[in-house]
């Protein structure tokens, strides 16, 4: 899911799977697809590299995945909303929504445009701190807060962190949704889980649109590769929400850090247990995507 036309975004992932050695995907084979459902929209520099490194970060997460570009009219979040339900209709496994504006009553309006079961919908939690975006807030959506993760030296990853950039925190204007049980929020508590996201320990990608190879980073980062283990996991299908996640928050890792300054502390500071910067934890593999783990009670 992007805004705007990407001219080059063939070319770009032939680059970028070519370099790392993966198969054609190309609209040529099936593998690639890319819709306008709303119209030709105009080309952009700048949502051009965005959908680059999104159908990128797809591909190195789930090389075989089969990548459908849908391209909104504007990013007038009424046309992206818009776009959402075309996506749908395509019963993928997964949307990946990697934009996020700050939350407001007349945005939070579209999050029905955001609930579509048999598939997982998943959007970033935004890129300046602490601080609730949509459509990352809406209770069906899966929001994806940011991590940092160091390479040392000998090669080998210290521990994620929490990425400082990431949003997180308590929504003004979506209810408590029934698999959440925190008790700082009344409302929606975002996020629910986070991966890579810190330009500082990034990803590489590739845009003629930018300089070509370049590290980026962000929670538009993160979300694709969250969407991606979604599709892996075979279990798309039997999701309606993020609840799974809190099911089998036990197949999730805690992290530490934090993103700003909040009351309650959890809303902004990750330690063990669910916070807001990291949801439940960061993934290790796919276990935690897949079907609920059995309930104790």
């Amino acid at each position: 899911m992007t805004a705007f036309a990407d001219r080059t975004v063939e070319d770009d992932l032939s680059v970028y799977r070519q370099k790392f050695g993966l198969p054609e995907c190309s609209t040529r084979n099936g593998c690639l697809s890319i819709i306008a459902p709303n119209g030709a929209p105009a080309a952009d520099d700048q949502w051009s590299a965005e959908t680059a490194i999104d159908v990128e970060m797809v591909s190195a997460i789930c090389p075989l995945c089969k990548i459908t570009i849908v391209e909104a009219l504007s990013a007038n979040i009424g046309d992206l909303a818009a776009a959402v339900d075309k996506a749908a209709s395509l019963h993928p496994a997964a949307i990946s929504n990697s934009y996020a504006v700050p939350e407001a009553e007349d945005n939070t309006h579209f999050k029905d445009h955001y609930h579509h079961d048999g598939m997982a919908i998943v959007a970033g939690a935004g890129d300046t701190g602490y601080g609730v975006n949509f459509p990352a807030s809406a209770a069906t959506v899966v929001a994806v807060g940011g991590t940092s993760v160091l390479q040392k030296p000998d090669g080998t990853f210290a521990a994620p962190t929490v990425w400082a950039g990431t949003g997180s925190g308590c929504s003004a204007f979506i209810s408590k949704p029934s698999y959440q049980h925190d008790t700082g929020c009344k409302n929606r508590t975002a996020n629910d889980i986070a991966a890579l996201a810190d330009p500082e320990t990034g990803v590489i990608a590739y845009t003629n649109k930018k300089s070509g190879w370049a590290v980026y980073g962000g929670t538009s980062v993160a979300t694709p590769i969250v969407a991606a283990l979604y599709a892996l996991s075979g279990n798309a299908t039997n999701v309606h929400d993020p609840s799974n996640l809190y099911a089998n928050a036990s197949l999730l890792y805690s992290i530490r850090g934090s993103n700003g300054v909040c009351s309650p502390a959890y809303l902004c500071n990750a330690g063990s247990g669910f916070s807001g910067p990291a949801g439940n934890g960061v993934p290790y593999g796919i276990a935690a995507f897949g079907p609920p783990l059995p309930s104790h009670h």
